[in-house]
């Protein structure tokens, strides 16, 4: 029988400590922060600080976290070289931070801001690729990304990391609009060290629970299972609690096993 972890994703700033006792009841294994709504470098040590203090008493692991792709200076491809240093001066003091006060498995990192048009494309992938020689990428993970933004399909996101043997990536399948998730992860294989789980319209990113958009789930299991991912199932969903998510992860594992 084939069964993962489960995970959620939350910006920092929501997730209180009634959050994280519905994790540990209903069997979330971790939780993974967001540091974009209301946050700020200023803030960053104490918010941080309290957050793994209330995540440790609760039990509940911090598995990846996911750097700013709003508020702060954060668009690593920007064409602005001052615009784009700073990208890499706040996701590298950020990340050394959290190593010092949250430490996690993971990164994440957004390869680029939207829109990007076709005339910049090029330019700003180089750019991403600068920033990201330029950053600490022990634990780093490249987030396939959706619409116009860079590495909206797995050829692009192998592009964009092509020359760095030492980054991985974190599996956003509900990004994946111009391939399906289960095609895009048994391309990525081993180089998935991390997911984003939840469902769209097949138009656009949706964010929603599994099973309400047009994801064929038992493929994508099957694919992550084909891969040998051993890691979390961390859905990254929104207006759901830890209940419900946990709730749709047994059910979605109970379906794909009894349809061996």
């Amino acid at each position: 029988m084939y069964d993962l972890r489960t995970g959620m994703s939350l910006e920092l700033a929501d997730i209180t400590e009634e959050t994280l006792m519905e994790c540990r009841d209903s069997g979330v294994y971790s939780i993974d922060p967001g540091l974009s709504k209301n946050f700020t470098m200023e803030n960053a040590v104490s918010m941080l600080s309290e957050f793994r203090k209330k995540a440790e008493k609760y039990g509940v692991f911090v598995e990846c976290i996911h750097l700013p792709y709003y508020g702060v200076e954060c668009d690593i491809s920007s064409l602005s070289e001052e615009e784009r240093k700073a990208a890499v001066r706040n996701h590298g003091e950020i990340m050394r931070i959290c190593e010092e006060v949250c430490p996690s498995d993971y990164f994440c990192i957004h390869p680029s801001g939207e829109p990007v048009s076709d005339e910049t494309r090029g330019k700003r992938l180089e750019n991403a690729r600068k920033s990201l020689s330029e950053l600490n990428r022990k634990k780093l993970l490249v987030e396939n990304l959706p619409r116009k933004c860079l590495a909206n399909t797995t050829d692009e996101l192998f592009d964009l990391i092509a020359p760095f043997d030492d980054l991985n990536v974190c599996c956003d399948v509900n990004h994946l609009l111009k391939e399906t998730p289960q095609s895009a992860l048994l391309r990525l294989k081993g180089r998935v060290k991390h997911l984003h789980i939840s469902d769209n319209d097949g138009v656009d990113e949706r964010h929603r629970l599994p099973d309400d958009g047009v994801i064929e789930w038992n493929k994508v299991i099957g694919s992550l299972e084909k891969i040998g991912y051993d890691k979390v199932f961390n859905y990254e969903v929104r207006k759901y609690s830890p209940r419900e998510v946990a709730e749709n992860k047994k059910r979605l594992f109970a379906l794909y096993n009894s349809g061996k």
